[in-house]
């Protein structure tokens, strides 16, 4: 009996044993072919130059470094649950066109004075000509620091209220020049190009445009501020600010998949990996994963490059894409973001910017000949150098004069005129719903 048990140990031993080798082989020719694939496909990644994450640190000394200043911002401002939500409730009322009563004004002004320290500290931020927040360049991606999110659109808001109580006021030149500190902030924002800090910045920077509306639509402004935020309103920059943001989700990537690989402890542990012996057995598949992904992003990096119009029917193949990525592709699952959502945010960002170039372009006109264009091919070239396109159509905006101004519209990602209308959504960084995007003149007569 006992030599029959030890017969059938061997012969389980020796299976195990043999499964074991064929393993080892089988990895060790897929790691093979797999490796020289990706050393391959590394070296032509570093001809594409940023690559690195340490290629996206920008240079800023620290004396020039506006994150200084907000980090101060982040220790000193102090609002409460209550206060956030009522802040949250204010602003958006404003950029609804709803007036603010004498309890809601006296309760922003309450807030403001509280945390008189912090809008100093904003000054400091605004007056200075870089803004790097990360300070840990040389750690790991994933500990790369950024700002605190909350804190960052909360306050934004309350300085935003704080420029239209000073245009209700009749301070309209210092209302400007706020909401334009405001732009200037968000474009400085985009000097760390992680995609977190991409949705944040265009997020307050649309924000911001449409309390300029708010503020300078049926008052009379000089030219000369009217010009100061057409300076202000650059389309093309968010574009360029948005690929290189994918490039930077790449280089995160990459460095992700290098320090795992190596059996990184906390990389390992940040992402709930198996033990290093089963991350050595499944290097292949890991290299495999690198590959699918850097295809994922070379592809759609190029997509992106593209206005809407044209390759709006192409997004919803990479949703289905992003979906669907196999399941044995951990860490591209785990580490690609819905690209969908954050370039139709870069797209509506680019139809407000125009919206309100061409907005401000007919109030400079009105000032020059007492009256608002009857197209906006009026504006070109004395005032616009050409006739802004509705990025969701590829036509130009939809312009229409009104008994009270005008109307000046894109159509959204709905791709359809619903006559200017635009319905606004609370939660305002991921969830804006398709509609118009549109600057209108409410109350100047002709």
């Amino acid at each position: 009996m006992n030599g029959k048990i030890i017969k059938v140990f061997k012969i389980l031993g020796i299976t195990l044993i043999t499964i074991i080798v064929f393993v080892l082989i089988l990895r060790g020719v897929f790691n093979s072919k797999v490796t020289k694939k990706v050393d391959s496909k590394i070296e032509k990644l570093k001809e594409e130059r940023p690559f690195e994450i340490e290629d996206f640190e920008i240079k800023c000394r620290l004396e020039e470094n506006g994150a200084v200043s907000w980090k101060k911002i982040e220790k000193k401002f102090s609002v409460n649950d209550e206060e956030k939500e009522f802040i949250k409730t204010a602003f958006n009322k404003v950029l609804d066109g709803k007036p603010l009563d004498t309890k809601e004004k006296s309760e922003i002004q309450r807030i403001i004075i509280s945390n008189e320290e912090s809008f100093r500290f904003f000054q400091e931020v605004i007056n200075k000509p870089c803004f790097k927040y990360a300070d840990n360049w040389d750690d790991l991606a994933l500990k790369l620091k950024i700002p605190k999110i909350t804190t960052m659109l909360v306050f934004m808001r309350l300085y935003g209220l704080n420029a239209f109580l000073m245009a209700e006021e009749g301070n309209l030149e210092d209302a400007i020049e706020q909401c334009c500190s405001g732009l200037t902030f968000t474009l400085n924002l985009l000097n760390e190009p992680f995609l977190i800090n991409y949705l944040i910045a265009s997020a307050i920077y649309r924000d911001y445009i449409e309390l300029l509306n708010r503020i300078v639509s049926s008052e009379e402004i000089d030219n000369e501020n009217l010009s100061r935020i057409l300076r202000k309103l650059d389309s093309n920059i968010w574009r360029e600010k948005f690929i290189l943001s994918l490039k930077a989700e790449r280089a995160f990537y990459l460095d992700t998949w290098s320090e795992l690989l190596k059996g990184n402890k906390e990389v390992i542990e940040e992402l709930d990996m198996p033990p290093k012996i089963f991350l050595w057995l499944l290097e292949p598949l890991f290299k495999y994963d690198m590959l699918y992904a850097m295809k994922f992003y070379s592809q759609y990096i190029e997509m992106c490059k593209l206005p809407y119009f044209k390759i709006s029917k192409d997004l919803k193949y990479w949703e289905k894409k992003l979906e669907n990525i196999p399941f044995y592709y951990i860490l591209s699952r785990f580490l690609i973001p819905n690209f969908d959502t954050a370039y139709i945010r870069e797209e509506i960002t680019k139809a407000v910017i125009l919206t309100a170039k061409a907005g401000i372009a007919c109030k400079i006109y009105y000032n020059n000949y007492g009256r608002f264009p009857e197209r906006l091919s009026e504006l070109v070239p004395e005032i616009l150098s050409e006739v802004p396109e509705d990025p969701f159509t590829g036509e130009p905006l939809i312009y229409r004069k009104t008994l009270a101004g005008f109307i000046v519209y894109s159509v959204g990602v709905n791709q359809k005129d619903d006559g200017g209308k635009e319905t606004r959504e609370l939660i305002r960084i991921m969830l804006e719903k398709d509609d118009d995007w549109s600057w209108y003149e409410g109350r100047i007569t002709q």
